[in-house]
């Protein structure tokens, strides 16, 4: 009998877990032995549609009827009085009661949810007495200190999931003192499923060097900025670039203009044209660079890379194909950039880069974690 599979993600933006979760799905729905669905918001599915890659996902998984969107409130006056008296019948939430009906009519053996969309999955569960295996994916430190605020949670899920080696102890810690018999998995992988052939040449690179990231704290945007305006003035002949979202856009903003020269400041869902072109990728997260879905790509695409020596990033992401900093400073990443830039090594770098993508983060590794967990 096929396995039921239900990948649940809501979210205002395109980063990596929203970007892995799109890819497991297509990736799981290739195999006979599954029947997938995604379910996930207009806003997501939009910005999906934006990136001619992951448009090609969505559009797959939509053609195969294997996308569920969030449904908005009928237009119909009768429908919508019908269905919240059903809702508040069964003391569900109006749109809740238009998810549950999609899990009767499927009968999903397993829920595999991500980010926000935990709590719906978690009430359904309880409320409408369903028996589905839920599985969470703990995609970052920051769901770990969300869960230790809301520990709750924790007593109601089967599975969890942790995208890296550090998530995996954090989420064990946490769980030391709350319950010890909920089943914690780690891949032995990161997940990377390449959106395209791509053959590296060095006649595509520009003297570009790209941060591509959220505009959060903890992957010090700032301090990139700190080391550029060094750099600017000493390489006229190459850009540098910032590109993201996030609650720091404004503050960014406001220093790539005061740097001024060559620094540019951008948004784009379609962050993998820029990686083509540029040369070096820099990423300086806090706790941890692995299992960044910007640095795989970076490196997949032919980009020379500055990291910061966080979490498992050395083990897990350098293969001679760059900088690792110590210490996450305006000094240490201008060093490590200019480096790099200096160096007669580069292209024997970026070479580096896309073999290590190509031979250590296959999917079939990433598929043979995904069947051990729905087993």
């Amino acid at each position: 009998m096929k396995k039921k599979i239900l990948y649940c993600i809501s979210s205002g933006s395109l980063s990596g877990a929203e970007k892995r979760v799109i890819k497991m799905s297509y990736m799981l729905s290739l195999q006979e032995k599954y029947t997938v669905h995604l379910y996930i918001n207009h806003k997501l599915k939009n910005l999906a549609l934006k990136d001619k890659n992951y448009k090609y996902y969505i559009e797959y998984l939509e053609n195969r009827k294997s996308l569920i969107i969030y449904k908005k409130a009928p237009k119909s006056i009768v429908k919508k009085i019908f269905y919240k008296i059903i809702a508040r019948l069964k003391c569900i939430s109006y749109n809740d009661y238009l998810y549950y009906k999609s899990f009767r009519a499927f009968d999903y053996t397993h829920v595999h949810s991500v980010l926000k969309c935990v709590y719906q999955n978690c009430e359904l569960k309880d409320s409408m007495n369903l028996s589905f295996e839920h599985i969470y994916e703990v995609t970052s430190p920051d769901i770990v200190k969300m869960l230790a605020y809301n520990s709750q949670i924790l007593m109601k899920i089967d599975k969890i999931s942790c995208v890296s080696e550090n998530v995996y102890k954090l989420m064990s810690n946490l769980l030391a003192d709350i319950r010890s018999d909920v089943k914690i998995l780690k891949p032995n992988s990161a997940f990377y499923l390449p959106t395209e052939a791509y053959e590296y040449s060095l006649k595509d690179k520009e003297k570009i060097v790209l941060f591509a990231h959220r505009l959060i704290n903890r992957k010090n945007p700032t301090k990139y900025l700190e080391a550029v305006e060094l750099l600017s003035k000493e390489y006229s002949d190459w850009k540098f670039l910032i590109y993201g979202a996030g609650e720091m856009r404004q503050e960014i903003i406001e220093m790539v203009e005061r740097i001024g020269k060559n620094v540019e400041y951008g948004y784009t869902t379609e962050i993998s044209e820029l990686q083509k072109r540029s040369s070096i990728f820099v990423s300086i997260i806090e706790p941890d660079n692995y299992p960044s879905q910007s640095v795989l790509e970076a490196m997949y695409f032919g980009n020379a890379v500055v990291l910061s020596d966080t979490g498992c990033s050395k083990k897990m992401f350098y293969y001679n194909n760059g900088v690792v900093i110590q210490s996450i400073d305006k000094i240490s990443i201008y060093k490590g950039i200019k480096d790099i830039i200096d160096s007669n090594r580069i292209y024997d770098m970026q070479k580096k880069s896309v073999e290590l993508v190509r031979k250590k983060y296959t999917t079939k590794k990433y598929l043979d974690y995904l069947e051990s967990m729905y087993s």
